[in-house]
């Protein structure tokens, strides 16, 4: 028999796209074929564009595709397509980690070294968190406002002008007579990204499920995608079996974006990085970093 240490690690992976079908394959395909399940959540305004990656991919085993929500960004759909994604993984999958990706990352070391890392944490998970409020760390009442007032997140690009306005308003109205959304738990954020051995995977999944109320009210938040999992974890059984860190290389200082979409004279820095997956990458600014990557795992 092998000893515990040793034996297979099952992975499954969730993906939230919406650009880049041709970059998200490359990422399907690398995953799928090391042997992991693959659960991707489509942006319902990019469906089309995805229609031949569906196709292709509909009847792989162990990669299941979705494209059940229109997703905006830091709105609450991007929410309810994560949790959806995790509970389909509990459904269809015996993993025993399961982490969340954008479809614009990138893994930066083979597969097997990251199997390897979580055979040794079996019993954490990783997630970046602290307290919120932050002043030090989030503007807008250190992260409060994300989630106190009411934010109109689902509507179109032209009209962000007329939207932003109306919301100014409605925050004046709000703050001027106290109506400010209260929650019953210790509030925690950080970056949406994380790795969850299946036990705390179940627990998040179980919790909205058992507590709709409060899953309602992340309901017109802004960017609470950042607070909703750290809350639930950080006021759980297994808060110290968390790790702080959210396992992923992500420049935010480089520039000229921000984050950094990485290029080709980055290699060197993906190669050293202690993580083992990065982002974020752009097919269309540069391809060959990628192929670069893939290349040599």
């Amino acid at each position: 028999m092998q000893k515990l240490d040793q034996a297979l690690m099952n992975l499954a992976f969730l993906i939230l796209a919406h650009k880049n079908p041709e970059q998200l394959q490359m990422l399907v395909d690398y995953l799928h074929k090391n042997g992991s399940s693959v659960f991707v959540h489509i942006d319902k305004k990019s469906a089309g564009d995805f229609a031949l990656f569906m196709e292709a991919n509909k009847e792989k085993k162990n990669v299941f595709i979705y494209s059940r929500y229109k997703v905006y960004w830091g709105g609450y759909s991007q929410i309810r397509a994560t949790f959806f994604l995790l509970e389909q993984a509990i459904k269809n999958y015996p993993f025993d980690f399961v982490s969340l990706l954008s479809g614009q990352d990138a893994p930066v070391q083979p597969l097997s070294a990251f199997e390897d890392f979580l055979k040794g944490h079996r019993n954490s998970a990783f997630l970046h968190w602290h307290k919120v409020p932050a002043a030090d760390i989030w503007i807008d009442n250190g992260g409060l406002d994300r989630i106190q007032y009411f934010w109109i997140t689902a509507f179109p690009k032209s009209l962000g002008f007329l939207f932003n306005r109306l919301l100014v308003v409605i925050h004046a109205i709000q703050k001027r007579m106290k109506i400010l959304k209260k929650f019953d738990l210790p509030l925690f954020g950080g970056a949406n990204w994380f790795v969850l051995n299946k036990e705390m995977a179940v627990y998040a999944d179980r919790y909205v499920k058992e507590h709709p109320g409060f899953m309602r009210k992340f309901r017109n938040t802004r960017c609470a995608d950042e607070i909703i999992m750290q809350t639930i974890l950080l006021n759980s059984p297994y808060r110290d079996d968390i790790i702080n860190d959210a396992m992923r290389f992500i420049d935010w200082e480089s520039g000229p974006e921000y984050p950094r979409i990485f290029r080709s004279e980055d290699t060197s820095r993906l190669s050293k990085t202690k993580y083992f997956f990065a982002r974020k990458f752009d097919i269309d600014v540069d391809v060959k970093v990628l192929e670069n990557l893939y290349s040599s795992l």
